[in-house]
């Protein structure tokens, strides 16, 4: 089997690419700063750890790899021609797991914590959201993350947005300390 799709090397060269990298360091930073002082100290720890990993693929761009091997073992067992079916389904079981995922959120960390803990619940929801979708690699939503606004590409968007709330959650939930 051969992945001719994907090579090891820096996956998104460019200043927003490398801008998304900070903003995943300076996240998980942050979280790890809240940890120690948080009530909710777990959440924030995973939290932190999750964005460095984010971060880290964000540039190995370990999706493609991921996505070229399917892509391989579609062609080999003969079925790649209706990947779309197959897309179709592994994007709606992402949504409802992603869903169930918020809820268990929701009722486990976020019932019992603060109002910062549960802003990041939402977006470090949208934001597995939006990189799951990216990696299940449909056209049309490449077509559409590819669309810029005043120079903003839509993709940059989808990612930097949650990001930047989870920045500001974490700065809030570090200011406030445990008594």
């Amino acid at each position: 089997m051969t992945f001719t799709d994907w090579t090891p090397g820096i996956g998104d060269p460019t200043i927003a690419g490398w801008v998304t990298v900070a903003a995943y360091a300076v996240c998980a930073v942050l979280c790890f700063r809240a940890a120690p002082q948080s009530i909710s100290r777990r959440w924030w720890a995973a939290l932190g750890f999750l964005l460095a990993l984010l971060g880290v693929n964000k540039q190995l761009d370990l999706q493609s790899l991921f996505t070229s091997i399917l892509r391989d073992l579609a062609r080999i067992q003969g079925w790649y021609d209706q990947r779309g079916h197959y897309q179709a389904e592994f994007i709606s079981l992402m949504i409802v797991l992603g869903f169930i995922l918020a809820v268990f959120l929701a009722l486990t960390v976020g019932r019992k914590s603060d109002n910062m803990v549960r802003l990041s619940i939402v977006a470090v929801c949208v934001l597995g959201a939006f990189v799951v979708v990216r990696a299940a690699s449909f056209h049309h939503v490449d077509f559409m993350l590819g669309l810029t606004w005043q120079g903003i590409r839509f993709n940059t968007a989808m990612e930097l947005g949650p990001l930047l709330t989870v920045m500001f959650a974490a700065s809030q939930a570090g200011r406030h300390k445990v008594s």
